[in-house]
């Protein structure tokens, strides 16, 4: 009983994990065991040291495959030991997926990671692996609200009843994955995407299915080219009166259209060449908040191969005091000014509502004679047939386009005095060095620039752009501050030789 005792004592401290193989005399366990039945004959005549034997408890791992399928034999593992996974078994026409610890496949067992405390049976789940992706719909319209739904995934996979898990992937494809997200089986957008900038997006999906199995597809996704109209003045922001202060307008407002075409203006337009023509006001758009006196007229020149429209004022307005100008005229497009008759109603662009006229302020706008041009571009390109670094013939003083690839032309809206001085009426900023600037007035509301000298610098690399500031003494009838003065700085850009 006492030596039971010790022997329990002994695995309760050291043997977790470990068998009791018996009590020896001496530390390598040799000779005989210890039993109740000798100990009587072993001689104590003074304190002796008794040596328990322990050897690890091992477990035996059994593996079900289920009917049909290739056996896998059993192994045997230490306690605390991780298991060496065995050679995955096969059936005929299934996809072996992983090894669970109950046959109703809730937990699935990881040889990595878990160690073995125990006798254990291991059961393998065979599916049918996924053989196909689908997406109900692979086009968004462009200026749609992040987290549109593009289109729904489906999988295409043999084994009836199955369930699926969808997710966006690395892989070829992938492009653009982090524009978009997927939210169940729903495919979403996670920007607002815009034609103009970029039609289409690259993605990779990976479905998923209950055995884990998984296939893999990559995705175009299209954007949708919606009708979008855009407007610009040029150089301001605004119609401005003309220098009279008579009420009548000076320019022009351009509209241009993306995702259908203009028909071509029908009505004749008296005074005018028949190239250009007006649309019908109330039948291809509608207008409101002209000031009383104007008429807003909707031209296009029939003649030229573009998708762009003006708008004019003609007559002139009743009341043109500074008080009266306004920000709010409105236009608003119809389907029939389309040669598709696209539907506007959810087209926010149709409508113009801030239109801006102003009266009797100081207005400055510009633009370029441009002989060879660029897109979006206002500006000089050098001329190297004039010379390496050179944007005209020589130091002409009198505008002339034979001299120059390109003339400035600036229109200050009112009267200017007759001889405007750099440094003291304007102010020249950003020029590169040893080129000049050329101002000469012209009539009583304008003046052309150009350039003279030959840059210091003139690679393609220096391409750059410069500035003219106006002070308000240029004016003959000066506002009260240069703060009244609409477009005072006018920006150009310089082009060396591509």
């Amino acid at each position: 009983e006492q030596l039971d005792k010790l022997q329990q004592d002994f695995l309760d401290k050291n043997s977790t994990g470990y068998n009791f193989n018996g009590w020896y005399t001496d530390e390598n366990f040799s000779g005989d065991k210890i039993t109740v039945e000798n100990l009587a004959g072993i001689s104590i005549d003074e304190e002796k040291n008794f040596y328990g034997k322990l050897t690890i408890k091992q477990y035996k791992i059994t593996f079900e495959t289920g009917a049909g399928a290739s056996s896998v034999n059993p192994i045997t593992v230490n306690h605390g030991k991780k298991a060496t996974k065995p050679t995955a078994p096969t059936k005929t026409g299934f996809t072996f997926a992983s090894w669970y610890k109950e046959n109703s496949f809730q937990n699935k067992f990881n040889f990595e990671t878990e160690t073995i405390t125990g006798n254990l049976t291991l059961y393998a789940l065979f599916g049918k692996a996924p053989t196909g992706i689908s997406l109900s719909a692979n086009a968004i319209d462009e200026n749609k609200a992040i987290g549109s739904v593009i289109g729904n995934l489906s999988t295409t996979d043999a084994t009836a009843g199955d369930s699926f898990s969808y997710s966006l992937v690395t892989g070829d494809g992938d492009d653009d994955n982090a524009n978009f997200s997927i939210d169940g089986d729903k495919l979403k957008s996670v920007k607002s995407f815009d034609f103009e900038t970029k039609n289409s997006y690259k993605i990779r999906i990976k479905t998923t299915d209950a055995t884990r199995l998984t296939f893999e597809k990559k995705f175009t996704i299209t954007i949708n080219n919606l009708v979008e109209f855009s407007y610009s003045y040029g150089s301001v922001d605004r119609f401005y009166e003309r220098a009279a202060n008579d009420g009548s307008i000076e320019n022009e407002l351009s509209i241009s259209l993306n995702g259908d075409t203009f028909i071509a203006a029908p009505t004749a337009i008296t005074g005018l060449d028949n190239s250009i023509k007006k649309y019908n006001v109330n039948t291809h758009y509608t207008v409101a908040n002209v000031p009383a006196g104007l008429t807003l007229e909707l031209r296009k020149v029939n003649t030229l191969n573009e998708n762009k429209i003006y708008i004019v004022f003609k007559g002139t307005a009743t009341a043109h005091a500074r008080v009266n100008s306004v920000s709010d005229v409105t236009i608003t497009f119809k389907s029939a000014i389309l040669q598709n008759s696209s539907d506007l109603s959810a087209v926010p662009s149709k409508t113009k509502n801030d239109i801006k006229i102003g009266f009797d302020e100081a207005i400055i706008s510009s633009r370029v004679t441009t002989v060879s041009a660029k897109s979006n571009f206002k500006g000089f390109f050098e001329a190297t047939i004039y010379g390496v670094g050179r944007f005209s013939a020589s130091e002409y003083t009198t505008p002339s386009i034979a001299n120059s690839y390109e003339e400035g032309i600036i229109e200050f809206g009112k009267n200017i005095i007759a001889s405007p001085v750099a440094g003291t009426h304007y102010t020249v900023n950003g020029l590169p060095a040893n080129l000049r600037l050329k101002f000469v007035r012209s009539g009583n509301t304008g003046a052309y620039i150009w350039i003279n000298g030959t840059a210091v610098n003139h690679a393609n690399s220096d391409d750059t752009s410069f500035t003219i500031t106006f002070d308000k003494s240029i004016y003959q009838t000066p506002p009260d501050s240069n703060d009244d003065i609409i477009g005072r700085t006018q920006t150009f850009q310089l082009d060396f030789k591509d």
